[in-house]
């Protein structure tokens, strides 16, 4: 009994303490780290493409992207596709924004070519092609 009176009893007697120093460093850590992931995810990731330059070149809002690297390999949503399958995700895509075709300067033009009849057949109509304005 003795003992159970003392253990109740230091255990009162000790407070819970929040170490603010490391709460406000991990807080400033937080910020710095979403801040750079930010910055880098509002770049395009994951294909590296080298798009022609025209002068006439404008920035457009919203767009739905297929890209096409310089070995003609066509990619939607980061995801490789052929042009069939690429045919097959266009006729279930239905309306909504605009498409983007980011092909690599050196990219086959046989490649392009097929991607914007797949996107013909699918009826999207709304198609930008994109370039690197200087």
């Amino acid at each position: 009994m003795a003992l159970r009176r003392r253990l109740s009893r230091s255990r009162k007697s000790e407070e819970a303490t929040i170490e603010w120093v490391a709460l406000i460093d991990m807080v400033f850590i937080l910020l710095l780290f979403f801040a750079v992931t930010t910055t880098f995810a509002s770049e395009e990731a994951g294909i590296d493409l080298q798009l022609p330059s025209a002068s006439s070149g404008s920035a457009q809002p919203e767009l739905r992207v297929i890209s096409i690297k310089k070995d003609g390999s066509i990619f939607y949503n980061d995801r490789f596709l052929s042009v069939g399958e690429l045919g097959d995700v266009l006729a279930q895509a239905g309306d909504g924004p605009s498409w983007e075709v980011r092909a690599d300067r050196q990219a086959d033009y046989e490649a392009v070519i097929g991607v914007l009849d797949q996107l013909r057949i699918a009826r999207q109509s709304d198609v930008v092609l994109s370039v690197d304005p200087r």
